[in-house]
């Protein structure tokens, strides 16, 4: 960025927003902001994890709602989490679905769930479902993130539907890393790549990041 887009953004109070893409069918599900910070300048870097917990929560899918972990663990792809209790513990077993994160609920108490990828040791959820008692949620990481200013004080872990700033939605599936760029007026760049769209200010981001895709049971 510009040292005048820079200046710009700080003297509005923007903050930097981070959103991830997951793969789900349950049409109920939302995401969650994963990323919030004040700290870019010319020149800013967002990484993460391909590393995941399965996470439950006592929060409601709701947009607005504000959703805390009530327990995680780590999972990785063909595991499944057993929630065992209403307190939303449980194990995490072997033998779920090919390439897909579930968590399943084997007691009749309704909770939320979702994924959080774990950076440094801390979780930050990024997506949530609703998890029925004695029901199934079927997750596949995306390789999809999307960023996004805005004046809008959002806190990590809120669900939202819509975008209340300039975005980008970027595709890093088979990329160590990408490059974009935004300026306070033209918005957001990628020099014309196929593998970034740019998100309007006011776009329902719901579709391009809880995504159906095909489980293979």
């Amino acid at each position: 960025m510009s040292a005048e887009t820079v200046r710009a953004l700080s003297a509005s109070g923007f903050s930097l927003y981070g959103f991830m893409a997951v793969g789900g069918s349950d049409r109920a599900g939302l995401p969650l902001v994963w990323l919030q910070t004040s700290d870019y300048s010319l020149r800013t870097e967002v990484s993460w994890t391909e590393r995941f917990e399965a996470y439950t929560s006592f929060g409601t899918v709701a947009r607005g709602a504000s959703i805390h972990a009530a327990a995680s663990y780590a999972i990785a792809a063909g595991e499944t989490l057993e929630v065992e209790d209403a307190k939303g513990t449980g194990t995490v077993v072997r033998g779920g679905v090919p390439g897909a994160l579930s968590i399943e609920n084997r007691t009749v108490t309704p909770l939320a769930c979702g994924l959080a990828p774990a950076q440094g040791g801390v979780s930050s959820p990024s997506c949530v479902f609703p998890l029925h008692g004695n029901n199934l949620q079927i997750l596949v990481p995306v390789q999809r993130v999307l960023l996004m200013f805005s004046v809008v004080q959002i806190p990590p872990g809120t669900a939202i539907g819509r975008a209340s700033g300039p975005g980008i939605l970027i595709d890093s599936e088979g990329a160590r890393e990408r490059a974009v760029a935004f300026d306070i007026d033209a918005g957001w760049s990628a020099g014309g790549s196929t593998w970034a769209q740019q998100v309007t200010a006011s776009a329902n981001i719901v579709p391009l990041l809880v995504i159906p895709v095909p489980i293979d049971l």
